[in-house]
């Protein structure tokens, strides 16, 4: 894990901290529009010492309104900025202000469901903490992730493959990018994982908000600057929670994850090479009108093991074996 640079914003006073709030649109109408500005969403939020605003603009470019492979490209402002040091969790924020522009590009085939590619690219900059200008520090980020899935109509069984390609320059913690998890600025959302000792970020809860490279044995709070990434499942439906199709299912999972990390060597990752491998239960689908991910992984087998799941639970010099009986769960999932 890599540590933020060390700046203090200027802290509230507490009962001003304790002020917790969000607003969000979708879709506006605007003043002086007579429909609605579709594929425009916005939200500033105020929660846990962090302000997040955030715009995003998405342009639907796919060829058929109705079936045909859908394509998409967005553009997005995101900015956070802390302003109470109390809060944040300064192994996954870097408390200073840190405002960016997103460019996406995506396509789906539906003919081959569960199928994507998605590439985006963004350039942000770091400024002093709060009141006190310490200058600019441009960074940036760049991701490429291509999933497929593989399933006979009337099989209980389902395929994975996905790749991923990713490098992060200068970014800081909360836009980093990081070898099993989604960055905290992605995560922002999850209420119980966002704070400092929230519920989910307990060092003993085996917590993963799975993304980033995927690499499912793997701390959720360690990063690097860059790293390429192939992520493998194996799944067999146990239980359908209703007839539909696309109803909730349990799947059991086996799963292989390899990756390849770039910039400077970690004393945890001693390797460059990273891999894992084990076993697990996932459930995917619709409960009610809810899309519901639900996964617990056993990554029995981790090649290294100083960085594996468990690691902020340990103790100082206690490092496990590569074989081992270890855990994590999940509400979010990487296909």
């Amino acid at each position: 894990m890599q540590a933020g640079p060390e700046f203090e914003p200027a802290s509230p006073s507490r009962h001003a901290s304790r002020l917790q709030g969000w607003l969000t649109v979708e879709n506006p109408r605007l003043p002086g529009m007579a429909s609605p500005v579709i594929g425009l969403t916005a939200g500033t939020y105020v929660l846990d010492g962090v302000a997040l605003v955030g715009a995003s603009r998405t342009w639907d470019q796919s060829r058929f309104v109705v079936g045909g492979t859908r394509v998409s490209t967005s553009l997005t402002f995101t900015g956070t900025y802390p302003y109470d040091r109390n809060w944040p969790d300064t192994l996954r924020w870097g408390l200073r202000q840190a405002s960016d522009l997103t460019v996406a590009h995506e396509r789906r085939w539906p003919e081959s469901r569960g199928t994507t590619l998605r590439v985006a690219l963004t350039g942000g900059l770091q400024t002093g903490s709060w009141g006190a200008d310490s200058g600019g520090d441009p960074y940036a980020r760049g991701e490429g992730v291509f999933s497929w899935l593989g399933r006979r109509r009337g099989s209980p069984w389902a395929h994975f493959v996905r790749g991923y390609a990713a490098f992060a320059s200068k970014a800081p913690p909360e836009r980093g990018l990081y070898v099993s998890g989604q960055s905290p600025t992605e995560s922002f959302g999850n209420h119980l994982w966002r704070p400092d000792e929230g519920l989910l970020a307990l060092p003993e809860v085996n917590y993963t908000p799975l993304g980033g490279a995927g690499l499912r044995g793997f701390e959720p709070l360690v990063r690097v600057n860059g790293i390429v990434a192939v992520n493998l499942e194996e799944a067999r439906a146990l239980h359908r929670f209703g007839e539909d199709p696309r109803a909730a299912t349990v799947y059991a999972t086996v799963f292989a994850d390899g990756g390849y990390y770039t910039g400077p060597e970690q004393r945890m990752l001693p390797d460059r090479a990273l891999a894992d491998a084990g076993v697990g239960l996932a459930v995917r689908g619709l409960l009610f009108d809810r899309d519901v991910r639900f996964r617990v992984d056993v990554p029995l087998w981790v090649s290294t093991p100083a960085a594996a799941v468990g690691l902020r639970d340990r103790e100082p010099g206690d490092v496990p074996s590569a074989v081992a009986l270890r855990w994590t769960f999940s509400f979010s999932d990487i296909w």
